[in-house]
């Protein structure tokens, strides 16, 4: 089998979609589940794209873009990019996209680390 192949299979095979629960972002004592599927490198390019090498861009496209409900529908969508940036706790949203995100950061000007 070729490498390509085995690239595919290992991203096929992966969890096809992992869920968050954000306790501050629920309702009635419940939290909020945020799911999200495993990232692929469109993924990342679309969200660096709109991004920039700014760390507080990519919390919120990674959360407007990536952030699912429990049907599988978006979270957000880009008129909400506003409000995630003025009135969203930093530190749970970056919570949230970190997670989402796995191992990869933004630095500025550093590219991805």
């Amino acid at each position: 089998m070729k490498l390509i192949d085995r690239i595919a299979r290992n991203y096929a095979t992966a969890d096809s979609h992992s869920k968050i629960e954000v306790p501050e972002w629920g309702e009635t004592g419940s939290p909020q589940e945020i799911f999200y599927s495993p990232l692929t490198l469109a993924e990342l390019s679309k969200i660096t794209r709109f991004a920039g090498s700014d760390e507080i861009l990519m919390t919120v496209y990674t959360l407007i873009f990536k952030a699912l409900d429990a049907e599988g529908q978006p979270c957000f969508d880009l008129a909400d990019k506003k409000i995630l940036m003025e009135k969203a706790n930093p530190a749970i949203a970056a919570r949230v996209a970190k997670q989402i995100l796995g191992d990869l950061r933004l630095a500025a000007g550093d590219g991805l680390k």
